[in-house]
């Protein structure tokens, strides 16, 4: 068999450091406002963690067909979206810089919760959304779609392969058409 062996550790930016240090922070805040599962399950919905869930919980989820919710998608992000967008009409500040302060954080959010397939597509196709707004132009699906895809592969050209890629991709497209 292939051995796997390590050639030194990798230097990570200082963003992906506050990220991942911030996202640490607020699972280890869920888990001590919220003890045992409910924790667990909050962590899992927000950021997909769904490593701390009890193997009955997730073996629940996926029998009640609800499994896709602990995978940050267009749900997710549609609701980060909506909320931060909310918050500003609440307030009564409308125009384009709560598009624009909505569109920096849902990429954040997607950052956050470790660029999967799913969370990267929804959130480029969210951001897509609110940039047509912000410059007054059309905002195209398939277009968009087509481009989260592109600017997926050119970060990372070997997603192409992965479940996770084809079926966020796939399923998308299936819903568009």
């Amino acid at each position: 068999p292939h051995q796997v062996s390590s050639i030194g550790l990798e230097k990570q930016d200082t963003f992906r450091s506050f990220a991942l240090n911030l996202r640490k922070g607020m699972v280890d805040s869920i888990g001590n406002s919220l003890p045992g599962q409910a924790g667990s399950l909050l962590v899992a919905l927000l950021f997909g963690l769904k490593d701390k869930l009890s193997d009955e919980v997730a073996l629940n989820f996926s029998n009640a067909g609800a499994g896709h919710l602990m995978a940050v998608s267009g749900l997710h992000v549609g609701l980060v979206a909506a909320l931060i967008l909310g918050v500003f009409k609440k307030i009564k500040l409308r125009g384009r810089v709560p598009l624009l302060i909505a569109l920096l954080t849902v990429l954040f959010y997607a950052y956050l919760t470790g660029m999967r397939p799913s969370a990267f597509r929804a959130s480029m196709m969210t951001a897509l959304s609110m940039a047509a707004f912000i410059f007054d132009r059309d905002y195209d699906l398939p277009t968009a779609l087509s481009f989260a895809a592109l600017f997926n592969l050119l970060i990372n050209p070997l997603a192409l392969f992965t479940p996770g890629f084809q079926f966020s991709y796939a399923a998308t497209l299936s819903l568009v058409y």
